[in-house]
């Protein structure tokens, strides 16, 4: 599912030559790609993947089919820029960070005590761009 969403991502970079933002005021990351995938493109593509107010603080965002609040940062290395979106999985941790630049960084944690590193059950899609000139 998370491929459909990297779809709607792709073809917003087609139209507006940038990847949607990540940060919008006082929305966090899935808020504020919901509003620009859904709320600015006139919700042409609100009903391709699940979204609610997961939070409770009355704004939408796209949540996994475990009902995580999906993540999403652009990335941007010299010239080249992309984006990265994680499904944090089951147990809802991240295990890692969001580099800027690199995108998604393990950092072999097992919060949960399962002997399992956290970034295990995490589905990850990214997109970085060739190098522009």
């Amino acid at each position: 599912m998370l491929k459909n969403l990297a779809m709607m991502i792709d073809a917003y970079h087609v139209e507006h030559g940038a990847y949607p933002p990540d940060t919008n005021s006082n929305m966090g990351s899935s808020e504020t790609l919901y509003y620009y995938l859904c709320v600015q493109q006139r919700a042409a593509n609100e009903n391709i993947y699940p979204a609610f107010d997961a939070n409770a603080n009355g704004l939408m965002e796209f949540v996994s089919q475990c009902q995580r609040i999906l993540l999403y940062a652009r990335l941007k290395e010299g010239n080249r820029e992309g984006y990265v979106l994680i499904d944090p999985g089951q147990d809802g941790l991240l295990g890692g960070i969001i580099d800027p630049q690199r995108g998604f960084i393990s950092d072999g944690s097992d919060a949960n005590r399962d002997g399992i590193p956290d970034d295990k059950d995490n589905l990850i899609e990214s997109s970085l761009d060739p190098e522009v000139k």
